[in-house]
């Protein structure tokens, strides 16, 4: 099972600087415009180690990699950081979701990286393994992390939301209010009695990576490194759990959380060679029931009544809902999977629609089909031919993502999403 266990993480002191100055969204939310906004409201924001301005004069020695180095070092001398003694934190999110407050409260902690499975630590998404570049050359200039990595973890006893919950009942470190209307709570747990009474009940449990998967792969790929660097100095490295980057910071969350509730994400379709709307959906009524509507509303609507797997389809002015005729289809073509994953509308999507109608497989599926989170957004580009299509899809059922986890039946890439992120410098977990 899954080692999680306090660490030594660095912060900002909370007496030199405003926590809501200086944290920052993940590196992949941040938008050259957001980048600007987090410049200009502090001179230590963290964006500068995340999201560097590029320079003309950037060279191999000097870019804003090298500068964030130099930025977190000077960070360092002029004590603008502190280092916790062991210690976990309680962290907790307050947002809206679909018209509804939402609360999400878990804990940051450390987890020891093993190979996907072998230590009961799932992926959810296929892709798993992907390093990415950028990545982990940010993670040897910063010799650590910023930003923990979303985990969802089973809590049918509640035991686990319990003992974060009765935390955050104590007055917390700091409350950041977010642009994106968020709100952000965080604990310090340097406490023995507390400590142990959240390791011990989340002890035999195992984790699902739900936002992550590629920084966990880059966590592994960086152990790895560090470990064969070691090897080829003709030194013994030491016994796994040793190095500080045997471990990655993670965001556990228990999968009792109200606020633990996956967003959709939406496909957008473009560069298919003779796509044309009329022959695609004669084609979809053999697996099908095609329904036309007249706006999003309808889309909407009718995936909410949907009992089957259903997804929307927009193309121009044309809007339609797609509803499986029989779910006997899905059994005979995926006749070895869980019926949670046949039940799953993205899972339908991808093999009856873009590879059965389309001929999409995953080696040609990054042509032809993007992600996107935003429902108006897609729906509009759709609208102004900007993209050929854009399918409109329901999030997958929470109470389905650890169970398909666990028996390995992945997901297609980019099919779990979650709002908001965990933001970036409430704590750094640090390899020094």
């Amino acid at each position: 099972m899954p080692q999680v266990v306090p660490f030594k993480g660095w912060r900002y002191d909370p007496g030199k600087v405003n926590y809501g100055d200086v944290v920052a969204p993940p590196a992949s939310h941040i938008t050259p415009a957001i980048a600007e906004m987090l410049y200009c409201r502090h001179p230590n924001n963290c964006v500068r180690l995340l999201k560097g301005k590029p320079l003309d004069t950037d060279s191999g020695q000097n870019n804003w990699m090298t500068r964030a180095t130099s930025h977190l070092d000077a960070w360092r001398e002029k004590e603008l950081f502190l280092q916790d003694r062991p210690a976990v934190y309680v962290y907790e999110q307050n947002f809206e979701y679909f018209g509804t407050e939402r609360r999400r409260t878990g804990f940051i902690a450390k987890v020891l990286l093993s190979d996907w499975g072998s230590d009961h630590v799932f992926p959810v998404e296929k892709g798993f393994d992907e390093v990415d570049g950028e990545a982990l050359e940010l993670m040897r200039a910063l010799r650590g992390q910023a930003t923990p990595i979303l985990s969802m973890i089973p809590d049918s006893d509640l035991k686990v939301s319990v003992v974060c919950k009765r935390i955050a009942a104590y007055e917390p470190l700091t409350t950041i209010d977010a642009e994106d209307g968020s709100k952000h709570r965080f604990w310090v747990v340097d406490h023995g009695d507390n400590i142990s009474a959240l390791m011990n009940v989340v002890s035999g449990r195992p984790l699902v990576v739900v936002d992550g998967q590629v920084a966990y792969a880059t966590a592994l790929a960086y152990r790895n490194d560090v470990r064969e660097r070691i090897k080829l100095s003709g030194q013994k490295p030491p016994a796994l759990g040793e190095l500080e980057c045997d471990y990655a910071m993670m965001y556990i969350v228990p999968d009792s959380e109200a606020g633990l509730e996956p967003m959709p994400v939406h496909r957008l379709l473009n560069g298919v060679a003779g796509f044309d709307v009329k022959a695609f959906l004669k084609a979809c009524t053999e697996d099908f029931e095609v329904t036309k509507v007249g706006c999003l509303d309808g889309i909407e609507k009718g995936l909410y009544e949907a009992e089957l797997p259903a997804f929307g389809f927009v193309s121009g002015q044309d809007k339609y809902v797609l509803t499986l005729s029989s779910d006997k289809t899905m059994k005979r073509r995926a006749p070895l999977a869980l019926d949670a994953w046949r039940e799953t509308d993205i899972a339908v999507l991808h093999l009856l629609v873009l590879e059965g109608v389309l001929g999409i497989d995953d080696s040609s599926i990054d042509a032809h089909v993007k992600q996107w989170a935003n429902t108006g957004e897609a729906v509009a580009r759709a609208e102004s031919s900007d993209v050929q299509a854009a399918f409109i899809m329901r999030a997958p059922k929470r109470e389905s993502i650890i169970q398909l986890a666990e028996a390995g039946h992945l997901l297609p890439e980019g099919s779990v999403s979650f709002h908001p992120p965990a933001l970036s410098g409430l704590v750094f977990h640090l390899f020094w």
